[in-house]
């Protein structure tokens, strides 16, 4: 009978060799991640597409710029127009603002101004006031030397019969110079008789205060009047007055009636520029 291990009880038995458990795989991240990397290549290329097909239907488009839609964000909002590139997949323009309106202000071209005739009636009054002053004192001569015992030429220059009617025709002449204007020939004509009436009264009036009419009687006051009403050189002067302010007059209404003629013209040129203007403005916005 043949000695065996397990027929010797006494014989201690061998362990068994422990075995180290194998390590758990390791997960399939490292398999995938090739795939992983390939998807921005994806999203790049199909950008690229994008961005081309876009580029396409602009040429296609003649030059017409449709609105671009609003890209929508990955939190499911609108992104930003201010950022250019691609937000979601969607092709964002640059924002462009729309420009505001400018106001722009622009002088209003004025109508021509009309020429006065004044100056040249102001002028014209005083040389007026020159002849009126010749022709009365040429009168006067003629009535000193027809009639006996009135006072020589020298003493007639030095009175106040003679200075009061020159200096009140000359501030009538002025003021009605100033008054008529550019006024037809019958309205000076008028004027002269009224500068005639003035040198008269006035004469009368101022010749009473320089006599002391404020310290007579009633009567004696109507006496003066009717004195100086009658008294030959003032009845010369209110006539002389009168002729000398009617020739001066019609000079002055002479050159009045160039003057408006000339007002006239410059008014209708300013009208014919003005719709010559608007008719090519009118002309420039049909074209636009």
């Amino acid at each position: 009978m043949s000695d065996s291990p397990a027929s010797r009880p006494d014989s201690p038995v061998e362990p068994e060799p422990l075995v180290e458990p194998e390590a758990p795989a390791a997960p399939a991240a490292p398999a995938a991640a090739p795939a992983a990397q390939d998807a921005p290549a994806d999203e790049l290329v199909a950008e690229r597409q994008a961005l081309e097909e876009r580029a396409a239907y602009d040429e296609e488009s003649d030059g017409i710029d449709d609105p671009a839609p609003a890209p929508v964000s990955a939190l499911g909002g609108h992104a930003s127009t201010g950022a250019t590139g691609v937000a979601g997949g969607g092709y964002a323009e640059p924002y462009t603002p729309a420009p505001q309106p400018q106001v722009v202000y622009v002088d209003a071209p004025q109508p021509p101004r009309p020429r006065s005739n004044r100056l040249f009636g102001v002028l014209m009054a005083i040389v007026g006031t020159v002849i009126f002053a010749l022709v009365y004192l040429a009168v006067a001569a003629i009535i000193i030397g027809a009639t006996p015992g009135i006072p020589t030429i020298e003493r007639f220059v030095q009175e106040a019969v003679y200075w009061v009617p020159i200096m009140v025709f000359s501030i009538a002449a002025i003021l009605l110079a100033l008054l008529v204007n550019r006024a037809r020939w019958w309205v000076h004509v008028l004027v002269s008789l009224v500068l005639a009436l003035l040198v008269y009264f006035m004469t009368i009036g101022i010749g009473l205060l320089i006599g002391g009419v404020v310290s007579m009687t009633p009567a004696q006051a109507q006496t003066a009047f009717l004195s100086f009403a009658r008294y030959p050189f003032v009845i010369v002067a209110a006539l002389v007055a009168r002729e000398v302010a009617m020739w001066v007059g019609l000079g002055v209404a002479a050159r009045g009636r160039r003057v408006v003629a000339r007002n006239v013209e410059a008014r209708a040129a300013f009208d014919r520029e003005q719709a010559e203007r608007r008719a090519e403005q009118e002309r420039a916005y049909a074209r636009a």
